[in-house]
């Protein structure tokens, strides 16, 4: 079917703050914009029970794996954009990189 995408193709994306974005469901944005900054990398893709995305864990901060904290990201405050080679995508927020450090850390443990 068209349209699917599949978690490996968001696994280690990049996601890309536009704050003042206006977009929504209806409207996303069509394509990655040079001046939206990186904000973070796509972690793991979650799902609820019935098998429906609800988000994603983000790592935001640090440098080469120190320091950085894993977030849950919802989905409804992202969109999804293809990215560079076919098949890869990255994740537009509205969220900033300060707001995802503000998010409370999760763990593997206890998203279980």
């Amino acid at each position: 079917p068209a349209n699917l995408i599949l978690a490996e193709d968001l696994e280690g994306g990049k996601i890309y703050s536009d704050p003042a974005g206006v977009w929504d469901a209806t409207t996303p944005p069509a394509e990655l914009k040079a001046d939206w900054p990186e904000i973070g990398e796509i972690e793991d893709v979650v799902l609820d029970s019935s098998g429906q995305m609800v988000g994603v864990v983000a790592d935001v901060g640090g440098f080469l794996g120190i320091g950085d904290k894993h977030v849950l990201l919802p989905i409804g405050r992202t969109v999804i954009l293809p990215h560079g080679d076919a098949g890869k995508y990255v994740l537009v927020s509205r969220e900033t990189e300060d707001t995802l450090k503000a998010m409370p850390e999760v763990e593997k443990g206890l998203l279980d």
